[in-house]
């Protein structure tokens, strides 16, 4: 299965640092490494990691975001708070971002990048044999753009990769639902449909894609996370006191930085004798930041870190004692950082906001996880700290939980979906 050509879709790319960006970086280097030809359409700011063979080709076009107009991906991966803090003109920005442009736009803020990407994509589909185009959402304008070269070009394989879908995110709408319910339904339906393959990076969002939006199982598969920054603990350490590590964002209905609080004031208050120190990391807002660091019971012993790159995240899991994931209230997203976490071998720790957290199932075959749940006493929780502090999870135990959350398995899929080929129209063969 060398020599095919592939359009991908992926307005966040390198040199870009976020879960989105990272997936497609690792499904590009193990199809490079097999052989195939791809061609990788990106915002403008995109570069080509210089890792990459010559047989794969980028084309940065328009903007992923009005956002990225002013900040360089470098500023982009990390909080906004940080700079809109210090400059005003920003927080101008902001705020008519938020009141003004995600009132009116669609599918989501990629709407910029919606007729670039496809004016970049239908030359590069004339030029080249394509074989399959591969989308990466959110944001949706990849599907957008999937959905139209599948329209024109009829006999080219579409696969989409979705992180996220448009239509049920109440809580968290991606535009204003008031206006576009019924439209992110109906297009996200009539995308899946029309795709060849939808891979999704949990079971219970393939359940609800089946239930609510009637896509066939068979045009539905499951890859989840890929381990992007985590590595095994080599070597447990023998300090008195306790390490607690979250990595991570916090959202405002879904994933509340309150949450965590609570849960880390009664672990305190249920075991005085334990030395705790905890660690949080990722893009916090000011208001997160002074949530704990100003609380009396945790603030002392708490550290906050800002976004931190791949090789400081992985510094950070090799001090830690215990990984803390906090889980989104809904039943259909997971955080990307799970693999990470299985990848270290440390005992996790689980909280879960739904009954049918997709997470349960993710962890269900990891020996040293223990979730948390609403019925959950924080008795147990302390059981579970004092009872496997230095423990690790052996490399079996590891590759078997990620056996189906790697781009070898997605590869796999990508090939089985060319097993029947066939070109695009008014193609050229590849030069």
């Amino acid at each position: 299965m060398t020599n095919k050509n592939l359009l991908i879709l992926a307005p966040y790319f390198f040199p870009y640092e976020n879960p989105r960006s990272r997936r497609v970086l690792k499904v590009v280097e193990t199809l490079d490494e097999a052989g195939f030809y791809i061609h990788i359409v990106c915002s403008k700011l995109a570069q080509k990691p210089p890792q990459l063979s010559e047989r794969v080709s980028i084309y940065p076009v328009g903007f992923n975001a009005p956002k990225e107009r002013f900040f360089q991906p470098e500023k982009a991966n990390k909080s906004q708070d940080r700079f809109t803090s210090s400059r005003p003109w920003m927080t101008r920005l902001k705020q008519i971002n938020n009141l003004v442009l995600k009132s009116i736009y669609w599918p989501d803020d990629s709407f910029t990048w919606v007729k670039d990407s496809y004016v970049k994509a239908e030359e590069i589909i004339h030029k080249y044999s394509i074989d399959a185009v591969l989308s990466f959402s959110l944001p949706f304008a990849t599907i957008l753009t999937g959905l139209k070269l599948k329209k024109n070009h009829p006999n080219l394989k579409w696969i989409t990769d979705i992180g996220d879908p448009l239509h049920f995110q109440v809580d968290n709408p991606m535009n204003n639902t008031w206006l576009y319910n019924n439209k992110n339904r109906q297009v996200e339906q009539q995308a899946l449909m029309a795709a060849d393959l939808n891979i999704v990076t949990n079971q219970g969002l393939r359940e609800k894609y089946i239930s609510e939006l009637q896509i066939p199982e068979n045009k539905l598969a499951v890859v989840g996370p890929f381990n992007q920054i985590g590595q095994r603990v080599i070597k447990s350490k023998n300090t008195e006191s306790i390490h607690l590590l979250f990595m991570g964002s916090f959202y405002p209905k879904i994933r509340r930085a309150q949450v965590l609080l609570k849960h880390l004031e009664n672990l305190v208050l249920e075991s005085p004798n334990i030395q705790y120190q905890i660690t949080l990391a990722g893009n916090l807002n000011h208001s997160d930041t002074k949530l704990f660091k100003n609380n009396p019971l945790i603030g002392k012993i708490t550290e906050l870190k800002p976004y931190l790159d791949i090789a400081n995240s992985q510094k950070l899991i090799q001090e830690a004692d215990f990984l803390i994931n906090l889980n989104n209230t809904t039943s259909f997203q997971l955080p990307s950082k799970c693999a990470d976490y299985l990848a270290s071998g440390l005992p996790i720790i689980n909280i879960t906001q739904h009954t049918d957290d997709p997470s349960i199932v993710y962890f269900k075959n990891y020996p040293l996880c223990f979730h948390v749940t609403s019925k959950t006493s924080t008795k147990e929780l302390v059981q579970f700290i004092r009872s496997n502090k230095g423990q690790l999870a052996s490399e079996h135990a590891i590759e078997s939980c990620l056996k189906e959350s790697n781009p070898v398995y997605y590869k796999s899929l990508i090939v089985d979906v060319l097993k029947h080929e066939s070109k695009s129209q008014n193609s050229k063969k590849d030069v």
